[in-house]
């Protein structure tokens, strides 16, 4: 399932995020173009974070959980 990433999935999500020094708090929440969305089956297999930027999309990473990699996420 695709849902928008709550601010429970923080942890779990900034596990995947790590790999590339990145990561999300709960401020970024707060910001209006910040958006993400994750890719959920018993847990998160994969993150899109995206910044929605008046009409258009800049996506800013794509992470597949490396066990998940090659299943078409």
């Amino acid at each position: 399932m695709i849902r928008e990433l709550k601010i429970d999935d923080i942890n779990e999500a900034n596990v995947l995020l790590a790999k590339f020094n990145y990561s999300i708090s709960e401020k970024s929440f707060d910001n209006v173009f910040f958006k993400s969305l994750v890719y959920i089956d018993k847990g998160i297999k994969g993150i899109l974070v995206y910044d929605l930027l008046y009409d258009r999309i800049e996506i800013e990473y794509i992470i597949v959980a490396d066990n998940y990699r090659k299943e078409g996420i």
